[in-house]
C-alpha cells in the first residue's frame, strides 16, 4: 500500500514498527500504559480477527500513515489480551512520554512487511478512507 513510510526513511509499505519488541514480562505493563495513553482495546472477536492478529509482530507498536496525513498506532497482543490497542497521534505522543518517565528505549521504526493484515479490524486506510 502506498502513502506508508518508517520514522527513519521512507518504505513502501502501510505499517512501521515504532517500538522495540517488548518482552512476555513487559507486555501487560505495555497494555497498562498504553491504556493510560487513551488507546483504544479492540478486542479480536471474529475468526478472521483472531487470525489477523495472530499474523501481526506481537507486541510491537506499529504505525499506519494514510495519504491524507492520518496516523493510526496498533499494538498486537495474542498471548495475552487477544486484542489491539489502537491509537492517533496525541496518544502515541502520550504514550512515548509515559514510556520515557518509565525509563524504557524507542527505537527507529522498522516496515511491516504483511499490512493488510488489519484491514478486518475497520482501521483508516491509505487515503484515509475507513478499511471495510
Amino acid at each position: 500500500m502506498a502513502g506508508c513510510q518508517s520514522t527513519s526513511e521512507p518504505k513502501p509499505a502501510a505499517l512501521s514498527s515504532v517500538a522495540p519488541s517488548a518482552k512476555k514480562t513487559d507486555a501487560a505493563q505495555t497494555a497498562a500504559l498504553l491504556t493510560q495513553a487513551n488507546f483504544v482495546k479492540k478486542l479480536a472477536d471474529t475468526p478472521a480477527q483472531k487470525a489477523n492478529l495472530q499474523a501481526l509482530p506481537q507486541n510491537q507498536l506499529l504505525m499506519r500513515q494514510a495519504n491524507n496525513g492520518a496516523t493510526v498506532y496498533v499494538y498486537a497482543d495474542a498471548a495475552g489480551c487477544q486484542c489491539v490497542f489502537v491509537g492517533d497521534q496525541p496518544a502515541h505522543q502520550q504514550y512515548q512520554a509515559l514510556r520515557a518517565q518509565n525509563s524504557a528505549g524507542y527505537d527507529q521504526a522498522s516496515v511491516l512487511p504483511n499490512p493488510e493484515v488489519l484491514d478486518d479490524w475497520g482501521l483508516p486506510a491509505p487515503g484515509g478512507a475507513a478499511a471495510r
